[in-house]
């Protein structure tokens, strides 16, 4: 899809949303793993925590992996477009920035892109991340193990294989990558027009609400402290037009 189209379905999404979307909240960026929905252990959070910053500041690269409870009302392609936008993941005018979300109840996987990186981080190599590399682990309940390849399947597409090394076996994620195919079906086509129609109407305002420093979501929507907790961490000022592709396991 065009870098427009993409646009026109992040409206979409948000269109889809209102009037909910003003009540979204996007925990406070403060660890390239915002681990809110606890699939991954202290020691692997620690793992994860160190390769992400190491990619950032060897290569300007920034990958943020943000899994949640769940979505409740919202979709995926809503909630992650949201906070990568909150976050600004990526350098200012290199907009090279990434997000991995995972909803857990919803079974919900999604990488959203930035506009630097939709060269090399491609829709259809985001789709085949998801489906080759990252569901068939966590139909495992393998969770670190898909968070891991599916991660250094991204900063290996976003930076280099040799920057990317460290996380995974390098030969299974090429394997995995190997197949090229992106299909698309009647459902995309549809609502490709679909897309065309509703953003002739509707004109929206897109907002995002922050919280606190660390959270975990509650049944009432919020999230509360807990969890590793590493150094600062910021985005530099990336920006997201709905680049990346969605799927489940």
């Amino acid at each position: 899809m065009t870098r427009r189209l993409r646009c026109m379905t992040a409206v979409l999404c948000l269109c889809a949303a209102l009037p909910l979307a003003a009540q979204i909240s996007i925990p406070e960026l403060f660890a390239p793993v915002m681990d809110t929905a606890d699939m991954l252990s202290q020691e692997q959070e620690h793992t994860l925590d160190t390769y992400l910053r190491r990619l950032s500041s060897d290569t300007g690269v920034q990958i943020v992996v943000f899994t949640l409870p769940s979505l409740g009302e919202y979709s995926i392609e809503s909630y992650s477009l949201a906070a990568a936008e909150a976050w600004q993941l990526g350098q200012e005018g290199a907009d090279n920035g990434a997000l991995l979300t995972v909803a857990l109840a919803e079974r919900s996987i999604r990488i959203e892109t930035g506009y630097g990186l939709e060269a090399d981080l491609t829709d259809a190599q985001c789709g085949l991340i998801i489906r080759n590399i990252i569901a068939p682990r966590f139909q495992q309940n393998d969770y670190a193990g898909g968070i891991f390849a599916g991660v250094q399947a991204m900063a290996s597409a976003a930076a280099g294989e040799q920057a990317a090394q460290g996380l995974a076996a390098s030969e299974e994620i090429e394997q995995a990558m190997s197949d090229r195919r992106f299909d698309f079906s009647i459902t995309d086509i549809i609502t490709v027009i679909a897309i065309v129609f509703i953003v002739m109407w509707f004109n929206p305002v897109i907002g995002s609400a922050y919280t606190g420093r660390r959270f975990r979501r509650t049944a009432g929507g919020r999230f509360k402290s807990g969890g590793f907790k590493g150094g600062g961490f910021k985005g530099g000022g990336g920006r997201f037009g709905g680049g990346g592709a969605s799927g489940s396991w």
